[in-house]
């Protein structure tokens, strides 16, 4: 099966094909992140549609002229109108339970959106402190969206019947960081654990480079699975020998809301 960039360079000439492969060239020698991009367009993505990656290699083209940095910003706001287009992942074991994890700094920063609600930091801290650490949500915030968009999810690929994140031997933070890969500029002081069943209607998705822009650690779902991603963990090194760190399943779907999150919301930090 040809890759999504096989089949988009259908729709671009050979002049425009060499063009956009010497843009991707230069990104990939730019940054480590660059490299993992140009890779995962050329070579892995299976599952993003011709339509959608070739709207991705057009911004390319028009921005072969623009230096890096505003090309990534360009090609993320691309990325964000084609989000959730992976299709249905397969998972042949379903889970009870499907759990995310989200850093202090960024969950602060969705509820502060919520003006109406949380119109200063102290307020946003306490409901974090009061509410969901506890079993307390009060009526007016169960309709609460717990992501603005989509929601990268995993869940316990070994025992799913079991708990989640069931690998935190340590109760660390950088535990569930480095086996979710996530991004180690927006590490804040603590990070929270949401579980939850998968609802009813809310389909679970593979993820595509659309749904990953510009992020560094990730790679889309291998073509012979069919079914669902995996993470891509942060690099071994002393600070995390002792954790269990290894690839986990991932999805992305819809964002459930708070009143369907499992009580109390664990908090981790290092």
């Amino acid at each position: 099966m040809d890759t999504s960039y096989q089949v988009a360079c259908l729709e671009f000439n050979a002049d425009q094909i060499e063009q956009i492969e010497k843009k991707l060239k230069e990104w990939s020698v730019f940054s480590k992140t660059g490299l993992r991009i140009s890779k995962n367009i050329r070579q892995s993505e299976h599952f993003l549609p011709k339509n959608a990656m070739t709207e991705i290699l057009q911004v390319i083209f028009d921005n072969v002229d623009s230096d890096i940095p505003a090309l990534e910003k360009i090609f993320q706001q691309k990325c964000y109108s084609l989000i959730k287009n992976g299709g249905s992942a397969r998972i042949d074991n379903r889970p009870n339970l499907f759990c995310t994890a989200i850093e202090h700094g960024t969950l602060l920063d969705r509820l502060l959106r919520m003006e109406t609600k949380f119109p200063s930091k102290r307020k946003a801290n306490n409901f974090i402190s009061e509410h969901l650490l506890s079993s307390t949500l009060r009526r007016d915030h169960q309709k609460i969206k717990l992501k603005e968009y989509t929601i990268w999810s995993s869940w316990n690929n070994d025992n799913p019947a079991g708990p989640t994140f069931h690998y935190t031997k340590y109760d660390h933070a950088d535990e569930v960081r480095a086996n979710h890969g996530l991004d180690m500029l927006l590490k804040s002081k603590a990070i929270y654990l949401f579980s939850y069943k998968l609802p009813v209607g809310v389909d679970a998705l593979r993820p595509t480079i659309a749904d990953a822009g510009i992020y560094a650690y990730f790679e889309p779902p291998i073509l012979s699975e069919l079914n669902h991603g995996w993470t891509v963990p942060w690099h071994k090194n002393s600070r995390i020998q002792q954790y269990d760190v290894k690839p986990r399943p991932e999805v992305v779907h819809d964002s459930v809301y708070l009143e369907q999150i499992e009580f109390p919301v664990r908090k981790l930090i290092n």
